[in-house]
């Protein structure tokens, strides 16, 4: 992104929200609060630099992360997503803990 006024100024706005201040403040980590402010420049304005930048980081993300993202998603096409990447990211997790 090439605006981090513009960035900041419209996270502020998203959060006078209560339902959205919810979901950004109830985050379980600083990762999922970044790619939740994403998705909120990107819903203004569709920029491809935070399309990006929203992809490198959920594929950081952790299956707790994930589960997060996956309760808040509502019924679109992503829940199907965030379900397989859930289930990849248990199954790595869980052979790492052997």
């Amino acid at each position: 992104m090439t605006d981090s006024n513009r960035f900041r100024k419209m996270l502020g706005e998203w959060l006078k929200n209560p339902a959205w201040a919810k979901y950004y403040y109830g985050a379980p980590t600083e990762r999922c609060r970044v790619y939740i402010a994403l998705e909120f420049y990107y819903s203004d304005t569709e920029d491809g630099t935070a399309a990006a930048a929203m992809d490198e980081t959920e594929a950081k993300m952790d299956a707790a992360e994930l589960r997060y993202m996956y309760a808040w998603c509502g019924h679109n096409p992503r829940k199907g997503k965030l379900a397989r990447m859930i289930a990849e990211r248990e199954k790595r997790e869980g052979s790492t803990e052997s």
